[in-house]
């Protein structure tokens, strides 16, 4: 069982700090590229795209009632030896993220509790990512933001 901080919640999303040591390599490797081990680990609740899409269509009583659910919720995750390698190309940079796999006990039933609460179908893809690379230096401590099973496909590197 993953040691998992109180929930984070932001103008950029919510997430929950993970307190478990996990031992991983400073750099590792992938295709010839370096990618460093991250500063922090972090399981993503959501961020990105599923954050705007909640804040452009959710009224602000049904933002507090997702929050309040986020923060009573009891979250139990476990590491799996599920490794991979993601690669995304941002236009102006390309980012390289290794991660693993998390299980997460009643993700279905938090899925299903969320996509009610907020109108429209919700997804977690629970993981953590170890290590990242960027070929612009100010991004390459950030990961690659997956939010489903369709994008955990769309990014994957064999």
């Amino acid at each position: 069982m993953l040691n998992i901080g109180k929930l984070s919640c932001s103008d950029s999303g919510c997430i929950l700090p993970v307190n478990t040591l996990i031992k991983e390599n400073i750099f590792c490797e992938f295709h010839n590229i370096k990618l460093k081990r991250k500063s922090e680990f972090h399981i993503t609740i959501f961020k990105g795209k599923m954050l705007r899409l909640i804040k452009k269509t959710c009224s602000v009583k049904k933002e507090n009632e997702l929050y309040k659910f986020l923060n009573d919720f009891n979250f139990n995750f476990s590491l799996t030896d599920e490794i991979y390698f993601l690669k995304k190309d941002y236009g102006d940079h390309i980012r390289y993220s290794r991660i693993i796999r998390v299980s997460m006990s009643s993700e279905n039933e938090f899925e299903k509790k969320i996509s009610k609460i907020i109108g429209f179908d919700y997804s977690i893809f629970p993981h953590i990512t170890t290590h990242s690379f960027s070929n612009i230096k100010e991004k390459e401590d950030i990961g690659i933001g997956i939010q489903s099973e369709s994008d955990f496909e769309k990014y994957r590197c064999e």
